[in-house]
């Protein structure tokens, strides 16, 4: 099922960016605008110079279509990828909690399932040890890119709400807050899937406690005590070893820009008054 959406979605890309490319330099050429492309830019006089200007902009431009693809590839792993991992597993915890409810039920049987009741909480321990491997790989394939995202992400932020502040044609203003939200979008989602799968981590260890042990044999009652010792500790995605990544994360790196945004909105004012005093 997976590999199916994976093609469309690459399909989709390789079809839609050329497409997507070409039309912005036929637009930029025929309103005789400046084209940036990853920082350098040209001059086009018109329709009449495009042959002339062909070979100047040409390989730019195919690597610019080229390039196109892994950036929203990537794009997409960071912004639906990962979120709906950190959403899987935490489901896949709640999942266990149910099995642990299940076995209240069990409990409520003769003692003669209490075999049965110990091979279905050995299913359960095997069941975490897979969500805990899970998250490990996690963390080790994704952890550059949290702690990118929680590095520049207030500096980025910062910088953006400083330009709506500077900003007085409502075009660019549209653009500029449909930029920022689409870059707090791809933050907030992270968090907040992050923030489920520790608390759906946390819940299995209450829903240990909610099993009747204290009915059950010996054996049964060191295997749940032994369960709730593991989910004390909750399942995360970290940053490296700098945070984890959760709500709370998400709101000290909005207090960052918070902090930067005054900083620099404060510096400006002062240099533009400075400005105003020498003339």
């Amino acid at each position: 099922m997976c590999k199916p959406v994976v093609f469309l979605f690459l399909g989709t890309s390789l079809l839609y960016m050329p497409c997507v490319g070409s039309l912005s330099i036929y637009k930029h050429l025929q309103n005789n605008e400046t084209i940036l492309s990853f920082g350098l830019s040209t001059k086009f006089y018109g329709i009449s110079q495009f042959e002339s200007n062909l070979r100047y902009f040409t390989p730019l431009f195919i690597f610019d279509i080229i390039i196109y693809v892994p950036m929203v590839v990537s794009y997409g792993v960071q912004v639906i990828l990962i979120p709906f991992l950190c959403n899987f597993i935490a489901t896949y915890l709640e999942y266990i909690q149910l099995r642990l409810n299940a076995i209240y039920i069990e409990s409520k049987q003769t003692s003669q399932s209490e075999a049965r009741l110990i091979k279905l909480m050995k299913g359960i321990y095997q069941d975490h040890y897979d969500a805990m491997k899970f998250v490990k790989a996690l963390n080790e394939i994704f952890n550059g890119v949290f702690l990118v995202k929680v590095a520049i992400s207030s500096f980025l932020y910062c910088l953006l709400f400083f330009i709506l502040t500077q900003v007085e044609d409502n075009y660019l203003l549209i653009k500029a807050v449909a930029l920022v939200i689409c870059l707090q979008l791809d933050v907030l989602l992270i968090c907040i899937y992050g923030d489920r799968l520790i608390t759906q981590s946390l819940n299995i260890s209450v829903a240990c406690y909610d099993v009747k042990w204290y009915n059950a044999s010996i054996k049964f009652q060191k295997m749940i005590a032994m369960m709730i010792m593991m989910t004390n500790i909750p399942l995360k995605v970290t940053a490296w070893d700098f945070g984890d990544i959760s709500i709370q994360s998400y709101g000290t790196i909005m207090r960052r820009t918070y902090s930067y945004f005054t900083l620099m909105h404060n510096g400006s004012e002062e240099q533009e008054g400075a400005k105003l005093n020498q003339i």
